[in-house]
């Protein structure tokens, strides 16, 4: 089985444009050797995305159903998949906002799907459809 930081190396390119889900804000992504590196106008430094937090999102996400996302600029809400990206073992410092790219970039590979609703939710896309709630 592949992993989902060789579908990211093998099926997207560098500097290819995407957009935040809520409100559409185009970012871009580089890879390194085993990162991906967020990048946009509104990102003041650069943010990377361990090869290892990639492999790891689709267990977190098995059999979970809808999961928040859990965007913003404060402490993520336990269960999101911002607390999950901040509390991983490769983590060396929080970034609670960036699970809105890996959202983006895990739909682009059709590993989920977001919908918009009252709060962002993502779900694992085999088990049930993955939802960014609002």
């Amino acid at each position: 089985m592949v992993s989902v930081f060789e579908r990211i190396t093998e099926e997207m390119h560098d500097n290819v444009e995407l957009y935040t889900p809520v409100r559409p804000k185009p970012f871009k992504i580089y890879i390194e050797a085993d990162k991906v590196v967020f990048s946009s106008e509104s990102i003041k430094k650069p943010i990377p995305m361990p090869k290892a937090i990639w492999n790891d999102i689709p267990n977190f996400l098995r059999g979970k159903g809808r999961v928040k996302i859990g965007m913003g600029y404060k402490t993520a809400e336990e269960g999101t998949l911002q607390y999950f990206i901040d509390h991983h073992r490769s983590r060396g410092k929080q970034h609670s906002s960036d699970a809105n790219y890996v959202a983006v970039v895990l739909k682009r590979l059709k590993i989920v799907e977001i919908a918009i609703n009252k709060i962002e939710t993502i779900e694992n896309r085999k088990s049930s459809k993955v939802r960014l709630v609002e």
